[in-house]
């Protein structure tokens, strides 16, 4: 089992951001908290650093890691370890960081926040949205026990918000999924979300046509960060949609490509730079890092949200239909126009690093890289032209 130290992304109330453990069991991803906030500058990916209780901080983690491992060890050598769910197993890790039991959730509010605070820093942030949402419109959510949980209860609540079905949808999904958890905790028998039902409506369409790429892509920007936007926007698209998050992770070029481990399937993914994205890398890169203006905030989430600002602000000048776009809008972009080229679905699906057909099937795949770059080209030469 790898065990390690994480700086989490997730900023807190004071400005600075958790330390934690974090393994994977059975699939699921734990953390751990170690109770020290650190600031970004403070952790190096190693050790703290820049902290005037520095020696006495990392020996308490070499520590808290050597503890763990021989809990870790002993579990594995007795063959106990598979018996544990990841929930379990941390509690047990957790007794041994500090020497006694962390106190069991009892209500649902307490058992929500205990669930949300063991997701990744993206994740943490929809949870917490509808835990607030839960504070804000709830008498007494403090005090809700798991009898009052009904499928009424849940359905009752979504319906009393004054927002879209999507969105209740979502906030379902959410709930939902903590109350899987308290199933697989033996604290409930049946999820009581399983019984309540809310249509969605198919969202409207998030691309822009090839006549507003162009409109976007050549609009004039007015300051360096709407310039800076306007790049990251023509970048995304000419590496095929690239999800922002692993866009800000790129650290180089190698033999014409960038190749990376995508964040959300953590699956290896290959793709060709064509001259007009190496230009805009040019101009931006510096040692280790191809997009460093991400360094300038605290997390991608914050950089993303003044990008999507300016993009905003540069598309409704421009012109743009619709102009209240985001960066994941270039992403559907592409998918669209290389449809509407007819290019094959499961090039499209592979260019998107998609799984190809059935998840099982894929496996057995290796699907040829040179369609996914050819399908490419003929997207960049639809929307800029044959200039290359």
């Amino acid at each position: 089992m790898n065990i390690r130290v994480v700086l989490e992304q997730r900023q807190k109330d004071n400005g600075l951001f958790p330390l934690k453990l974090a393994f994977t069991h059975k699939r699921t991803t734990v953390r751990i908290a170690l109770d020290i906030d650190l600031s970004a500058m403070q952790w190096n990916g190693h050790e703290i650093v820049n902290h005037p209780q520095k020696g006495s901080l990392n020996m308490f983690i070499q520590n808290r890691l050597s503890l763990v491992s021989e809990c870790c060890i002993k579990l594995k050598l007795s063959g106990q370890i598979d018996k544990y769910s990841p929930k379990q197993l941390s509690e047990i890790i957790r007794s041994e960081i500090f020497g006694r039991e962390k106190q069991k959730p009892e209500t649902f509010m307490q058992f929500f926040k205990s669930v949300m605070e063991e997701r990744s820093a993206t994740t943490y942030l929809t949870y917490r949205t509808v835990y607030n949402i839960l504070q804000r419109n709830l008498r007494h959510a403090d005090r809700l026990t798991w009898k009052d949980i009904t499928p009424k209860f849940v359905k009752d609540f979504l319906n009393s918000l004054s927002v879209t079905e999507n969105t209740k949808h979502s906030y379902l999904r959410i709930i939902s999924t903590v109350c899987n958890a308290a199933v697989d905790e033996d604290i409930i028998v049946k999820n009581p979300c399983r019984k309540v039902r809310i249509k969605t409506i198919p969202t409207r369409k998030r691309s822009l046509s090839v006549a507003n790429l162009r409109k976007l892509f050549n609009a004039t920007a007015t300051t360096e960060l709407e310039e800076f936007s306007i790049d990251f926007a023509k970048l995304s698209f000419l590496l095929i949609g690239i999800n922002p998050r692993d866009l800000a992770a790129l650290t180089d070029v190698q033999d014409g490509r960038v190749e990376y481990i995508r964040a959300k399937t953590k699956k290896a993914y290959s793709i060709k730079v064509f001259p007009m994205a190496m230009e805009i890398i040019d101009k931006y890169r510096e040692k280790g890092c191809l997009m460093p203006f991400f360094k300038r905030y605290s997390s991608v989430p914050s950089a993303l949200n003044s990008i999507d600002k300016n993009l905003k602000r540069v598309a409704k000048r421009a012109n743009v239909t619709p102009w209240d776009i985001s960066a994941y809008w270039l992403r559907h972009s592409w998918a669209t126009i290389a449809a509407e080229l007819e290019i094959p679905k499961e090039t499209i699906a592979a260019g998107l690093g998609h799984e190809i057909g059935n998840p099982i099937t894929s496996i057995y795949i290796d699907f040829n890289q040179k369609k996914v770059d050819e399908a490419n080209r003929r997207v960049i030469d639809f929307v800029f032209g044959k200039s290359e």
